[in-house]
Parts: C-alpha cells; structure tokens; sequence
C-alpha cells in the first residue's frame, strides 16, 4: 500500500490538512483552492488531522459531490482541479487537487463579496492590493513591466543602462535596443519596464533598503548598526546594495556576518 501522506510532516505552502468538508463554514477550506489556484497549485487532504494524522471520512461519496457543487458555487472563476478518493490504513481520505491557471484572480465569493487569496508560508491570506493588481494582469495575458506609459524615451536619461550595456557587451545601447529589449515602443514610449531602468524613473516605492545589525535575533532598533535607502535606476541600486554589504562585511573583518547583513537587504517594489 503507498501511503500517501507518510511524507506529508506538517501543513505547508504546497497542501492544508481538513478533518472534513465543511459545509457551514466552507470558507474555511475553500479560501485555500483560491490561493492554490492563484499561485503554483496545491492539495486539500480531508479526514485528516491538523497534526496529519489519518482519521477517515464517513460518506466520501457524499463529501466529493459537497466539494465539487462548493467550489462550483463559490470559486470565480472555476478553477482547474480533481477530486481523488484513497485509502489510508484503512480510512476513506479525498485529496482535492488544485492547478495552477492563467485565468486569474481566482475570488472566494460569498454574499454578494469576493476575495482573492494567496499562499503565505501554511496560511492562505487575502491578497495584497498590489498582488491583487499583478494576478489581473497575468490573467489577461500581460504583466506590470510590459505596460506602456505615456512617457517618451527623450525625458529620461539613461546613463546607467548604457554604461553597463557596454560593459558587458562592448557594444553601444542604440535606441533600438529600447525596442528589442521591450523597453519603449517604436515611436518612443516607455514601457514600465524601461522607466525602471531610467536614471530618474518616477516610482516613489521603487526603493531598497538596508540594514546591518549589531546582533543575530534583529528584534529591535537598539540592534540596528546602520542602514540606507537606495532609490534611482534599479540597476543604481543593486549596485548599491552590493557595494553596502561589501563595506558592512569589511567593518567585521569576518565572513561570519555576511549571510546575516545580506539577507536584510530588503528591495520593495510595491509598483503603483
């Protein structure tokens, strides 16, 4: 007999453990099959304990037509997804698979209101306004870079881009890289794309921030050593970032630190 949930330690991002199908309160287990749905796909495995353990269903037949006509009425659009009975030790268990898909958002809709979830770490969580905005994107086929602007080429310089252009490739950045690359169109209108790779984009959030603690656990601003703010062309502030690590290592005269500082270069690209 396999076992299909030996393997299976403790919830995660990828599957939810359910003791039944909910019925009263389908919201509980179906906010899940949305945030699977928008994100890389997951399972549901009902008859099963928090702690994973198998405990079994009374009438799977009647809870796989309960999960079907639910995620029908209640999932917008009708995500992608199957229904598989098995046997565990004995225990009648159903594992609702869900697919990811290119129709998103996917809403949980109830009472006339609908939320979209998402997936963080083993909870599914209503989704961010500025997620929210790339799930719609993704579902009519395009995302937030490919978007044109009505900002043109000319009012926007682009030093940084061009220097490491030819650095890399020794070869100039002509204005019609801009159009291979997808960062303006043919007549000169920026992509969101290419106002990101401008010296002086207009993207007030499109920011990084750093910071290097005096202390392992970061639980408070007395820990902090220093920290800065990057703004300018996204190519300006990773080299930035890199260049802050490095000295921040330097100042310890160790590579003890390293993997610490780096991890709080936090980047946060909340696009509007």
């Amino acid at each position: 007999m396999i076992h299909m949930l030996a393997q299976l330690i403790a919830e995660c991002s990828d599957y939810d453990f359910k003791r039944e199908v909910e019925i009263s309160k389908p919201k509980s287990w179906l906010k899940s099959v949305s945030a699977f749905a928008n994100g890389v796909g997951g399972s549901l495995y009902f008859g099963v304990n928090d702690n994973g353990v198998a405990i079994g269903l009374q009438d799977v037949k009647a809870s796989c037509d309960k999960i079907s006509e639910l995620v029908s009425q209640r999932i917008e659009p009708r995500p992608i997804y199957r229904i598989i009975p098995f046997l565990e030790d004995g225990l009648n268990l159903i594992e609702l698979r869900v697919s990811p898909s290119q129709s998103t958002p996917y809403y949980y809709r109830s009472d006339g209101v609908r939320i979209a979830y998402i997936r963080s770490g083993n909870e599914s969580i209503e989704t961010p306004n500025y997620i929210l905005n790339e799930l719609i994107l993704k579902g009519t086929g395009r995302t937030f870079d490919s978007i044109v602007t009505g900002h043109r080429i000319e009012d926007f310089s682009f030093a940084v881009l061009k220097a490491k252009f030819l650095k890399r490739t020794g070869t100039v950045f002509s204005d019609d890289d801009f159009v291979s690359f997808m960062l303006a169109t043919k007549d000169g209108y920026l992509t969101n794309a290419g106002l990101l790779l401008s010296d002086n984009h207009p993207f007030i959030s499109c920011r990084l921030f750093a910071t290097k603690w005096n202390e392992l656990d970061k639980v408070n601003e007395d820990e902090v050593d220093d920290d800065k703010e990057f703004g300018g062309s996204i190519l300006r502030q990773l080299d930035d970032a890199i260049l802050y690590n490095a000295r921040s290592c330097d100042d310890y005269g160790t590579t003890k630190h390293q993997s610490w500082i780096l991890s709080n270069l936090t980047a946060s690209r909340l696009y509007p």
